[in-house]
């Protein structure tokens, strides 16, 4: 028998393996997706203009563009800045738009689908819909493409005068003290004869045209600079003697306290404070009073023309600060005595278990802060704002002095962090701010209410 040729064998079966790989590749097809979405998008450099003759360019990537693919819907959470030019609006050239096929836009005039390229520039000033389609051309899915610009520069604040009438109560008031209080402005005011009355309105829908007159307590009318909300009542001093009412208009009745008080200054979160000679008093609900450490009570302010604003920490969320300015008599060197500003704080931790274990710290208004010293002010109104504590009252000159801002808690004060609103011919003032970081100022003299606030308090 001839035996087989090995060598023959063994080229036959490599044949057929290469021929059972050919055929097999030819069988095999690429199957294409299905998928339409967009994974990512980025802004390119855009121009921003500014002014009629200025131009800046912004960088697009540092505004973070967020896909909610629920929604089918592209954003960015924070706004461009005023004036960014987004009917010519470009996407990054390397990572402008991924997806996972290809992309078109619906013409905003035909409403009809056409090619996009992310790169060119493209009219995004208005909602934009951008179609992603899948590889296999079976699907798509559109996007509406949101790209937001600021209406409003983010720091400027701007007055509204809600009202102007010589004639009105508000005019006659000699001094005032104004509270915001859930949604209605309460005015409280004393005219030149002595009668105390309060304009009460809507913070919707203000009018100041009205008042009702507030009887005296025991006799004895009520101050109206001490005058505070605090624990869901009305607080205010009447003959020195703290008085209290939940009806504001009605049922004032006297509150038993360890002495007389010369002022009620203000309120923390838990607490409401006044002042007797040279001790500090603290109450967590009006009734029952504590006193506070002082550090030098000789410094305290005397009189009601106190007043104290609360401040939350920025570096604690347990923490607080309050400031408190008014004025006392001070001896000068010839033997005479002049008033003279006196200015405090207190830091508060609410995590604390004892509320009243911080003292009250003196700030001397040295001759070394120069101008940037608190000012000495009559009808002294105070008021927490954007991280800052700010003052204003009536000038030695009795004109009303502008806004003066410390944001180093009562050390120092400027005149340029916040803009005040014209204040000619009034000759007393007082102010509130309400939940809505709107500061409501009252005038004096001339009837005037204005309403004002930083653009971005207000943004969402």
């Amino acid at each position: 028998m001839k035996k087989p040729n090995i060598l023959a064998l063994v080229v036959a079966i490599l044949t057929g393996c290469m021929m059972t790989s050919c055929n097999s590749s030819e069988d095999t097809t690429e199957e294409l997706s299905n998928d339409c979405v967009i994974t990512s998008a980025t802004l390119g450099t855009l121009k921003r203009i500014v002014n009629d003759s200025t131009t800046v360019s912004v960088t697009g990537g540092a505004y973070h563009l967020y896909i909610d693919q629920v929604n089918s819907r592209v954003f960015n959470p924070d706004s461009l800045p005023v004036g960014t030019c987004v009917d010519k609006l470009v996407f990054a050239s390397s990572s402008g738009i991924k997806c996972t096929g290809t992309l078109g836009i619906v013409n905003l005039e035909t409403g009809k689908e056409e090619a996009f390229t992310p790169t060119d520039s493209t009219d995004f000033s208005v909602l934009r819909q951008v179609v992603a389609y899948a590889p296999d051309g079976s699907s798509k899915r559109f996007y509406n493409f949101d790209i937001r610009v600021h209406k409003e520069y983010a720091d400027e604040l701007d007055w509204k005068q809600l009202a102007h009438n010589p004639l009105s109560p508000v005019a006659s008031f000699i001094e005032s003290r104004t509270l915001a209080v859930g949604g209605s402005i309460y005015v409280f005011g004393r005219t030149m004869d002595g009668e105390v009355k309060l304009v009460q309105t809507s913070r919707q829908s203000p009018s100041f045209d009205e008042a009702q007159p507030l009887a005296s307590v025991g006799g004895n009318a009520i101050d109206v600079r001490t005058v505070q909300h605090f624990s869901d009542k009305f607080l205010a001093l009447a003959g020195g003697r703290l008085v209290e009412s939940a009806m504001v208009t009605e049922g004032w009745s006297t509150v038993s306290t360890p002495v007389q008080f010369d002022a009620l200054v203000g309120q923390s979160t838990d607490s409401i404070y006044a002042i007797a000679g040279n001790q500090m008093y603290a109450s967590a609900d009006g009734l029952a009073w504590n006193e506070s450490e002082v550090d030098s009570p000789a410094d305290l302010p005397q009189g009601s023309d106190v007043a104290a604003a609360t401040q939350q920490s920025r570096v604690d969320k347990d923490g607080e600060i309050v400031v408190m300015v008014g004025s006392r008599k001070v001896t000068r060197a010839d033997g005479t005595s002049a008033d003279s500003v006196t200015v405090w704080k207190r830091d508060i931790d609410r995590s604390a278990a004892d509320k009243y274990s911080y003292p009250w710290i003196n700030l001397p208004q040295t001759e070394e802060l120069r101008t940037y010293g608190c000012p000495l002010l009559k009808q002294i109104s105070a008021f927490a704002y954007d991280e800052g504590t700010v003052v204003t009252g009536v000038a030695a000159d009795g004109t009303i002095a502008p806004f003066y801002t410390s944001t180093d808690n009562g050390r120092t004060w400027k005149t340029t962090d916040l803009s005040s609103p014209d204040t000619t011919g009034a000759n007393s003032i007082s102010v509130a701010v309400d939940a809505d970081h709107y500061i409501w100022v009252v005038l004096g003299g001339t009837g005037t209410i204005y309403r004002g606030r930083i653009n971005r308090l207000g943004w969402e």
